[in-house]
């Protein structure tokens, strides 16, 4: 995080469990945090993230983060002329690129204290639980008897090739299976 006005810099691990959209998020509430005294002020928050910028606008919102920091918002709001501007992300604007670097030692800082550090994210645990439950089918399909010759060219494709070879119509598919074998 990085406040130009102030010349803060500001180094906040989050986890393993942190999404980018979190740390985007968690940073424009540490921003408000640190400018919640100003009064009378013309304040822009910059952000290179579309998604947390566009997740503080909306009206409702499942994330208790978000909820807090559009709460913090509100209140410096109140005093001040408050805008959440976009910047888009790698393009040599000073502060945007100041806050890149803090960010990449965000990344490589350890985290001290308890996991999660935010709250789990619910696409995060999704994907999660689709991998364990994709790896899981697999393992099931790879130790069951027969399907001697589909194992073989399932686990030798890629997943994106396997996701084509399973489009195809029976006709062509067994065309695709003799090609194989030679």
């Amino acid at each position: 995080m990085f406040i130009e006005s102030h010349n803060i810099k500001q180094v906040v691990p989050l986890g393993h469990y942190a999404t980018v959209f979190q740390a985007a998020v968690y940073a424009i509430r540490i921003c408000v945090s640190y400018l919640c005294d100003e009064v009378n002020a013309s304040i822009a928050i910059c952000s290179d993230s579309q998604t947390a910028l566009k997740a503080l606008a909306v009206a409702k919102t499942t994330s208790q983060l978000v909820l807090e920091t559009t709460k913090a918002l509100t209140e410096l709001s109140i005093h001040n002329c408050v805008r959440l501007l976009w910047v888009p992300g790698y393009s040599d604007i000073v502060g945007n690129e100041e806050a890149d670097k803090l960010a990449k030692q965000d990344a490589a800082a350890e985290y001290i204290g308890p996991e999660p550090a935010l709250e789990f994210s619910t696409i995060a645990v999704r994907s999660k639980v689709r991998q364990w439950a994709h790896k899981e089918h697999y393992k099931h399909w790879l130790n069951t008897e027969g399907c001697r010759q589909a194992k073989e060219l399932v686990t030798q494709f890629t997943p994106g090739l396997t996701q084509f070879a399973l489009r195809q119509c029976r006709r062509d598919l067994r065309t695709l299976v003799l090609w194989y074998q030679l």
